[in-house]
């Protein structure tokens, strides 16, 4: 997309919202509750005092809201297509609005509204959104029968909510948002990116952090790992164990950057090896037995086919990562990498990982997904004066 196309999407897109929106006054909260929004219905709007905000349980620490100053809460209900049932909250300061619009979104599978992510938002003066991307509970035992659901979860849910929250946005104020931006982490990054591919004109920058960007084929990566590290009872790590490796690594690799103060700067450069640790003798607290160092070293490099050798998945953990591995060697897979292979590749939510065929499904993962939960180049966000 060249400047002059992006120019003229912006420019009909604020066109169609000064035509839908009079920009000339602004509305109450509480008369946000009669907005008529094609493809919306607005449920409650009303105003929180400061410090008023009550959040439901499993909302975060309740003094994260305690400092919130007054704002006014509007929930909506998003319907893209008939089986689409995304909830949205915009929050719209009371006095002080920065003129920004701030969208956000929980990691993983989403599921709720992340008022967590929205507070920090609202406390800096930006008018925030957030949605539960079309379901409830962090799972995706919804998907094997609601397709338009997956969409949603996928990418539509943030575009809905980047085009309606704007709509609530400058009805309120009497003006539209000057900067609009996306601000979320792991799942919500991979959104954010889906969204900068698919939806280029929604926001002005986006913040991906930790980006899953191509879900399916690194969920496939992390259970075939799982079940690589935990083949044989004696090849499992204890956890007890990854304190002993961390400090081997940190006592290898720590001063590589002339500073020994308990990071790596760059593991790219530690060439730590496991077979340091090899046990003399028996298995004991302080040393790894060869199984338990195949483990390591599988946990440190690419994935591989088991028998051609070629790498299925690139991504893999680097040393000081030690003290985490328990996301990928624990006794069980990662469970958001388990209900999503269960329910989007095979359609099964009692799916048994240990079914799993490395050889062909990394593959069948990244076939069946046709690219849904994955992003590639975004090239919008790559034109000169259009960076993040």
């Amino acid at each position: 997309m060249n400047l002059r196309s992006s120019a003229l999407k912006k420019l009909v897109l604020c066109s169609l919202l000064c035509c839908a929106i009079p920009l000339l006054a602004a509305i109450p909260c509480e008369d946000l509750a009669k907005l008529s929004i094609p493809g919306a219905t607005v449920s409650s709007a009303q105003m929180i005092p400061a410090g008023g905000f009550a959040a439901p349980p499993g909302g975060g620490d309740v003094q994260l809201y305690a400092k919130l100053p007054a704002f006014c809460r509007v929930a909506t209900t998003l319907k893209p297509s008939d089986d689409s049932d995304i909830k949205i909250e915009v929050w719209l300061p009371a006095s002080g609005w920065s003129g920004r619009f701030q969208a956000v979104v929980q990691g993983a599978m989403a599921g709720s509204i992340p008022y967590s992510l929205m507070a920090p938002a609202l406390a800096a003066g930006d008018a925030t959104a957030g949605t539960d991307t079309g379901h409830q509970g962090n799972n995706a035992e919804f998907m094997p029968s609601h397709p338009e659901k997956l969409i949603d979860f996928a990418h539509r849910a943030v575009h809905e909510m980047a085009e309606k929250g704007k709509i609530i946005i400058a009805t309120h104020y009497g003006s539209a948002p000057k900067r609009s931006y996306f601000n979320s982490c792991s799942g919500g990054g991979r959104q954010g990116l889906a969204n900068a591919e698919r939806y280029p004109e929604d926001f002005d920058g986006i913040v991906a952090g930790a980006a899953s960007w191509n879900s399916m084929r690194m969920d496939a990566a992390r259970v075939a790992v799982n079940l690589m590290v935990n083949r044989t009872p004696e090849s499992a790590i204890p956890q007890a164990k990854y304190t002993l490796i961390h400090r081997a690594v940190l006592q290898a690799c720590d001063a590589l950057d002339g500073v020994r103060d308990g990071v790596i700067e760059n593991p790219t450069k530690c060439r730590y090896t496991m077979k340091e640790l090899l046990c003399r003798g028996g298995d004991a607290s302080d040393c790894l037995t060869a199984p338990q160092v195949e483990s390591a070293n599988l946990l440190l490099s690419p994935l591989r086919h088991p028998t051609t050798g070629a790498v299925l998945f690139e991504g893999h953990l680097w040393p000081g990562s030690e003290l985490g591995w328990s996301a990928l060697a624990s006794a069980q897979p990662l469970r958001n990498a388990l209900t999503r292979l269960a329910n989007i590749t095979f359609h099964d939510s009692s799916w048994n990982p240990h079914q799993f065929n490395i050889a062909t499904d990394v593959e069948l993962a990244d076939r069946v997904d046709k690219g849904l939960l994955a992003a590639a180049r975004v090239k919008h966000f790559e034109t000169p004066g259009m960076g993040i």
